[in-house]
């Protein structure tokens, strides 16, 4: 009976996570779930940045506005200008895309100011500022609770005390888990396993804008008690 209060206390704490996750508010801006992207876009080598990050765009299922548009940077510091017209292309022509504002004050994008292709990306990108925001996205809290993860192996976590595991799922245009990645590990092989076989079983919000629905990749915190 112990046990089971503690699995309860753990997801109370979880469903209240996925509460604020749901919201996903900035849907457009900050999508990477990749801690290290804003390291890699502020770096000072511009060809080395552009080149990891194009790897992260290559590697990720469904990227995201505002992951091209770090590109974008990266690509204007090292010099390449079609690439990082290319990556701003990538950003605008994304249903989710509602940063016209935001594209033009950008500093970091200033030099393809002068490119001729400038002209027609912020036209594109005006006409769609005035476009619904996007909605949607998230996890189902009653799924959640329907299928938690399993608990840890009977004192596994004792001398540890609670741990976190850090989920990014990639959720399909249809709204199904279609890969569920470790960001952060708890530092055991089996309690990571657990949240990601329970994380499969999840169902999730489709995301839309402008009657298309998209992938996107979303960050789960998951706590684990002894």
């Amino acid at each position: 009976m112990q046990r089971q209060n503690g699995r309860e206390r753990q997801f109370q704490w979880f469903a209240g996570a996925a509460i604020a996750l749901a919201a996903f508010a900035a849907l457009a801006r900050e999508d990477s779930p990749a801690p290290s992207v804003d390291a890699l876009a502020a770096a000072e080598d511009g060809t080395g940045c552009a080149d990891r990050l194009r790897a992260l765009l290559a590697a990720q299922r469904w990227p995201l506005p505002g992951t091209h548009l770090r590109a974008a940077r990266c690509l204007v510091r090292a010099g390449d200008t079609a690439g990082a017209l290319a990556e701003v292309r990538h950003a605008i022509d994304h249903p989710a895309f509602r940063e016209h504002d935001n594209l033009v004050a950008d500093p970091d994008l200033a030099p393809l100011h002068e490119s001729p292709e400038w002209p027609g990306l912020v036209e594109q990108a005006s006409s769609k500022a005035a476009l619904p925001e996007p909605m949607g996205s998230g996890v189902h809290i009653a799924y959640m609770r329907r299928h938690p993860p399993r608990a840890p192996p009977r004192g596994l976590l004792d001398r540890t005390g609670p741990v976190n595991v850090v989920l990014v799922v990639w959720v399909a245009p249809d709204a199904s888990p279609a890969q569920v990645d470790v960001e952060e590990s708890s530092g055991f092989a089996e309690v990571d396993a657990r949240a990601v076989a329970a994380a499969g079983k999840w169902r999730y919000l489709p995301a839309h804008a402008g009657g298309e629905t998209f992938g996107y990749p979303m960050r789960i915190p998951v706590r684990f008690d002894p």
